[in-house]
This record gives C-alpha cells, sequence and structure tokens, in this order.
C-alpha cells in the first residue's frame, strides 16, 4: 500500500485509462501491448493491496472492529472494481453476505466509518451508497507497530519456554555433580558398605555362629513344649481323674 495525502487507497484504474479503455474492443488479446502491460501491472497492484488492506483490518484492535464488521469490510473491498473504482452494494446485499439483518449492517457501515476504514457517500434515499475503502497513514502505521509489539511479546515468551523445557543435563557450566550425574550412586556400595559385615557385631548380642534357642517352639519336634519332653502315658496321668458312679441299688424307696 502506498499513501496518498495521508491516506492510502486502494489504487484503481487511472481516470485517463479508464477513458481509453472504452474505445478497446473487450477482448484483451485485441488491446495495444503497452496498455496491456501497464493494465497488469496496475492490476496485479490493487490485488496486492486488496489483500495487505484485510491482513492489516484484521489486527486492528480498535473495539469497533467485530468480527461481523471485519467481514462487512471484506465484502466491501470486495466489491470494489478495478476498471470503474465503483463500490456501491446496497444494504440488503451486506446484510446477507455478513448474515445480519438490514439495520444490523446499516449498523456496521457506521462503525467502520467511525474507525476510520471507509467513506461513505450518499446518492439519495432511493439509490444506494458508494463507498470508498481508505484509511489514514497514522491508524495504519499504530497498528502495525503494535502487532510488532506483540510478535516480540511472543518471542521472549517462546524463548522462555524454550529455556525451561531444556535439558539440565546440557546446559552451559553444568556441574558434573548434578543429582543427574553422581558417579555409581547406590546404597549397598557407599564406601564398601555391607550390612551383615558391620564389624562383625552380632545382632542383639548373639551370635550369629549360636544355634537358636531351644525353648522357641519347635513344629518338628512332636510332643515337646518350653523344653519338656512328654509322652502320651504321661499326658493322660496327669488329665486322668476318677470318677465315683452313684450307687442307686442303696436308694431307699419312700
Amino acid at each position: 500500500m502506498r499513501p496518498h495525502e495521508e491516506v492510502y487507497w486502494i489504487p484503481i484504474l487511472p481516470s485517463e485509462m479508464r477513458e481509453k479503455l472504452k474505445t478497446l474492443p473487450a477482448n484483451k488479446r485485441q488491446w495495444p501491448k503497452a496498455f496491456l502491460d501497464d493494465y497488469k501491472r496496475l492490476h496485479a497492484d490493487f490485488t496486492k493491496a486488496k489483500a495487505a488492506f484485510i491482513e492489516v483490518a484484521r489486527r486492528d484492535r480498535d473495539e469497533r472492529m467485530s468480527p461481523r464488521a471485519f467481514k462487512a469490510l471484506s465484502f466491501l473491498i470486495d466489491c470494489l472494481n478495478f476498471d470503474t473504482g465503483r463500490c456501491d452494494p446496497s444494504q440488503q446485499t451486506i446484510a446477507d453476505e455478513v448474515g445480519v439483518q438490514v439495520v444490523t449492517a446499516e449498523r456496521l457501515v457506521r462503525k467502520l466509518k467511525a474507525a476510520g476504514w471507509v467513506h461513505v457517500y450518499r446518492r439519495g434515499a432511493t439509490s444506494t451508497n458508494f463507498y470508498r475503502i481508505g484509511v489514514s497513514k497514522l491508524k495504519i502505521d499504530a497498528i502495525r507497530d503494535d502487532a510488532e509489539a506483540r510478535r516480540e511479546v511472543r518471542k521472549t515468551s517462546w524463548a522462555a519456554l524454550k529455556l525451561l523445557q531444556s535439558d539440565p543435563s546440557k546446559m552451559m557450566d553444568h556441574p558434573a555433580k548434578h543429582p543427574s550425574k553422581m558417579m555409581d550412586h547406590e546404597p549397598a556400595k557407599m564406601m564398601d558398605h555391607d550390612p551383615s559385615k558391620m564389624m562383625d557385631k552380632p545382632l542383639k548380642g548373639t551370635s550369629e555362629a549360636e544355634p537358636l534357642n531351644e525353648s522357641s517352639f519347635d513344629h518338628g519336634r512332636e510332643g515337646t513344649y518350653k523344653g519338656e519332653a512328654y509322652s502320651s502315658s504321661d499326658a493322660e496321668e496327669k488329665t486322668s481323674a476318677t470318677i465315683i458312679t452313684p450307687d442307686f441299688s442303696k436308694r431307699r424307696i419312700a
């Protein structure tokens, strides 16, 4: 986009070429080569300018540039005719394209005008409005500066995130004794430590060679309990008792 009188306009076919175009045949192959080359070059600039307008408008943080307003602006840019310079869709056409009511389309056009993107020319109560797409250089510069500042913030954020995701073992000046690089760290190998060889001291004052206590309950020795051996006959003597059976034959009968 190139500013003209501190305003960026979408370039259209110049008026002198427009007048000459009226005298040329409809078939472009029959046009003079010089005129055709200029026409193609200007039309390419026209296409690039439309794309640049849409891209910059998309970055406009003006609260009036809602998604619907941006869609209406994109449609007006698309309606601009390169050969004639006309851009005069009806309010109903704009409403149908954006998907809103006519009153909402009128409100969107007013927002675009207030935001400085279009110039509206009224041509009567029964005629459609004529629109010119243009925005001030100051607004374009402000939008670009804001976009650049946001881009720098994103770069800083990505750099910080990349640093957090880095490998600690590969960081600059990373010490060799980092926990991830401890040399042969294993509790059983710390200073030749072996729990079974602790200064030849038996656990709880009992030598490792000492036999188990005989008083412990041994399921493998039948009839042994607390170190006392007994037979089944001894058990019967210890547990037997005298049973007295009463004599009912001597019972006195009343």
